[in-house]
């Protein structure tokens, strides 16, 4: 899965990186899928997609990055 392997990369491994997949995932889709199922909400267009597509690497990646400032500032 695309979110482990970044995990990974930066030096997660075992449970942790699929912690970090799960959190990427809720940040990708959140309540959209709910809200598409109940008809609240209409299908997104490309560049919706795109935008939050690129809004949830944003936030993963730093919440990654500051997880590892965590981990290593404990150390």
């Amino acid at each position: 899965m695309f979110p482990e392997r970044i995990a990974r990369s930066q030096g997660v491994t075992g449970d942790d990186a699929e912690k970090l997949a799960g959190q990427f995932l809720s940040l990708l889709i959140g309540d959209l899928q709910i809200k598409r199922t109940i008809g609240v909400l209409e299908q997104p267009s490309k560049a919706d997609i795109d935008e939050r597509s690129q809004s949830a690497l944003g936030a993963f990646l730093t919440l990654l990055n500051a997880d590892q400032n965590r981990v290593t500032s404990r150390e």
